[in-house]
């Protein structure tokens, strides 16, 4: 930490704050959240509990596609039609333009019960599209959520008779 700041960093405070005519040829900027000793406990149980479900997830998660990385819709042997892809807040997202598709291929294991997971984006509203398995239409999906500027997961169970006897669907 630079010797001369406006705070200090010591254990307790643990960002040095300079000020601004002394940096002002450099870009940044810094948002803190301002939030009582109650509300700074219920946001730590909320990321503590965010934390954990992903955590399950992880565990019972046989495979995951990154869709929009290259590597990954390759190993999933993406195929589309009017498809488009694009990154927001720290995700990357694809969507089927009016008359398309997208497709991956995913790993299943048959004795298991299976899902799958889908992450959204909270504002993205109004849609409705088909999830297929083989060409058997999963669910009709209408993404929504009670939470406002969040990704959010939805999770759709796949039956048994979709997977039965294959490795991949």
């Amino acid at each position: 930490p630079p010797s001369s700041t406006l705070f200090p960093y010591t254990p307790l405070f643990r960002s040095a704050f300079i000020p601004l005519y002394r940096i002002y040829e450099q870009h940044y900027a810094v948002y803190f959240p301002l939030l009582t000793p109650a509300e700074w406990s219920a946001h730590e149980a909320e990321i503590r509990a965010e934390n954990e479900r992903r955590a399950r997830l992880a565990a019972a998660t046989l495979d995951t596609v990154e869709p929009g990385f290259q590597q990954s819709e390759v190993e999933h042997k993406f195929a589309s039609d009017r498809s488009e892809t694009g990154p927001y807040r720290d995700h990357k997202w694809r969507d089927a333009l009016p008359g398309g598709w997208f497709s991956y291929e995913m790993t299943v294991d048959p004795a298991k019960p299976m899902a799958l997971v889908s992450t959204y984006w909270s504002d993205d509203r109004g849609r409705e599209f088909e999830i297929q398995i083989d060409g058997r239409t999963l669910v009709v999906a209408k993404p929504s959520s009670g939470k406002a500027h969040a990704f959010y997961d939805a999770a759709y169970a796949i039956p048994p008779e979709l997977t039965r006897g294959k490795t991949t669907v």
